[in-house]
């Protein structure tokens, strides 16, 4: 797609510049035109030397949105809720390899600024809206939502991680209109149906992402009162303990994440204080602990929904103006810099282990000694019989459990590694009977 020039997308936002549903977190007085459009111009020069990468401009989504997240479960992205109010309680689902949208069942609660991951095949949307405790929990086979315990600090605008099977909850804001932001981390265990506390993010933030990476969690900028940070802050599990990573290139909020090839992303977001929505792209390089800029959205956008697959980044939706849920039904295609060279496929998994924790349930552990995968892959064979893929976990998966068995029954194991060159070979094979009911 040819870049667009700067004079075209200032035209574009300072008409597009009027009054518009604010968004939930804020009450701010008009645009100040003047501040809009000279932040603007330093943003867009600021930008100009950013080089890298392709963007693409995929089907629009069926709605116009903001506000809502993606998660990826078996190949689809799930898209959950939104800001405006005929959006709070859709899901849509897209499929990359049709580039089309379908309907899922309805949220039971309507929701927009939630948390949203998938763990062992479900999409589980956390927190959001007026500072909501649900758990939401949408099976795509069954087509249906669930209900799970509810989180103990109720939020909106967090963000939420999966790391070893387990959702991370970290951040959010305590009030709809405040923008109060929390430095609470809950820990959710989809297996036990259970939460913990961890510990508190050193500095409190809303609006705000993150993502696992090699066991640690890394989660960036974000903002407190409504100002905007360059912070990075990155946990360590083992010590239930943070330290500072290096700042994002630029104040940054309500961006579009993404996790490719190990390295993070942020695209676009918005500073509501200048009025100002950004269309810049910054990646962070955890083993250089640096950041750069790459080639910039075609658009600026905040409130947009971000996810990766096959080493690719997609965003959707999003909206033009700060303090503004009107959205859009944009959706765009970023393939960083050598997306092409497909690399090699990950390395196996290894020390696979295999436990009955019931008549119904095993838990399986191994080893993730890659640091470029986009998925595991679990197979699983009933009695001697073949292998078959039960299900496929995010990358940086270490646990799943593995739910719907028949007592006193025997099952094999294992795993494989993917990303977009292809999959590993598998992991040892573990075999374990379920007790009898």
């Amino acid at each position: 797609m040819p870049k667009i020039s700067a004079f075209a997308v200032v035209v574009a936002l300072l008409l597009s510049a009027r009054a518009g549903y604010p968004c939930s977190q804020a009450k701010l007085p008009p645009v100040d035109i003047e501040l809009f459009e000279a932040a603007l111009q330093r943003e867009l020069l600021s930008s100009l030397d950013d080089t890298g990468g392709t963007w693409t401009e995929l089907g629009p989504m069926p709605v116009s949105n903001s506000e809502f997240s993606v998660a990826l479960v078996d190949r689809r992205f799930y898209a959950v809720g939104g800001f405006r109010s005929a959006n709070q309680d859709k899901l849509l689902i897209y499929d990359p390899a049709t580039d089309s949208w379908t309907d899922g069942a309805s949220l039971p609660q309507r929701s927009h600024h939630s948390g949203v991951v998938a763990v062992g095949g479900k999409v589980y949307a956390l927190g959001g809206t007026r500072a909501e405790s649900l758990v939401q929990i949408y099976d795509p086979a069954a087509d249906s939502w669930s209900l799970g315990s509810e989180m103990p600090t109720p939020r909106t605008a967090p963000a939420a991680m999966v790391l070893d099977g387990r959702i991370h909850v970290v951040g959010g804001a305590g009030s709809i209109n405040r923008g109060d932001a929390m430095a609470a981390h809950e820990v959710y265990d989809p297996a036990s149906d259970r939460w913990e506390t961890r510990a508190d993010i050193p500095e409190a933030s809303e609006h705000v992402f993150g993502q696992a990476i090699d066991g640690r969690l890394y989660v960036a900028g974000g903002r407190n009162g409504f100002a905007n940070t360059t912070s990075v802050w990155v946990y360590d599990p083992a010590g239930d303990s943070w330290s500072p990573a290096a700042s994002l290139l630029t104040p940054t909020s309500g961006y579009a994440p993404g996790l490719a090839r190990g390295k993070m992303y942020a695209f676009g977001g918005e500073d509501i204080l200048s009025s100002t929505v950004t269309g810049r792209t910054q990646i962070y390089d955890p083993a250089a602990d640096s950041w750069e800029a790459l080639e910039p959205m075609p658009v600026p956008l905040h409130g947009v929904a971000g996810g990766s697959l096959d080493g690719s980044l997609y965003v959707f939706g999003g909206a033009r103006v700060a303090a503004s849920g009107n959205g859009s039904s944009l959706v765009f295609r970023f393939d960083p810099p050598g997306a092409g060279d497909r690399g090699e496929v990950p390395k196996k998994p290894k020390r696979l282990k295999a436990k009955a924790l019931s008549p119904t349930e095993v838990r399986l552990k191994w080893k993730d000694k890659s640091k470029d995968e986009s998925s595991f892959e679990i197979e699983m064979s009933v009695d001697g019989g073949p292998f078959r893929e039960i299900l496929a976990t995010s990358a940086n998966t270490r646990r799943q459990v593995v739910s719907g068995l028949a007592p006193a029954t025997t099952y094999a194991f294992r795993v494989r590694a993917r990303n977009e060159a292809g999959a590993s070979s598998y992991s040892n094979e573990r075999t374990v009977t379920t007790p009898a009911s």
